[in-house]
């Protein structure tokens, strides 16, 4: 048995209140250890292993922590290239279904030989 209401929509509300309160423990935790990672108590690959991801992460975390959680300037560069004009002719060009490819025609007679 769940501590679920059993009242129609409220177990959606109570069910994301949780997931919320998870996310800002995990937030919370993965912090405190790229705070102990900043400050040289422990190295990249003790904190990959105990926020369970790759030393790549958690230096990606570490990056994008130092610039104050800004995105990274490739991410800005592609989401401006992403959103002009020109781009989104190319994405609807691209999600139209195509015609289907006529039979190559041979062009060699094979009786001529």
């Amino acid at each position: 048995m769940t501590n679920a209401v059993l009242v129609a929509g409220r177990e959606a509300l109570i069910e994301a209140s949780l997931h919320q309160a998870r996310d800002q423990r995990t937030r919370h935790r993965r912090a405190q250890i790229l705070a102990r990672v900043e400050s040289g108590e422990i190295n990249t690959d003790h904190a990959a292993a105990e926020l369970a991801v790759t030393r790549t992460r958690v230096n990606q975390l570490l990056r994008k922590r130092r610039n104050n959680n800004a995105p990274e300037p490739l991410t800005t560069t592609m989401i401006a290239t992403l959103d002009t004009p020109r781009r989104q002719r190319v994405d609807e060009k691209r999600a139209r279904p195509s015609s289907p490819c006529s039979p190559r025609q041979n062009t060699t007679d094979s009786s001529a030989r």
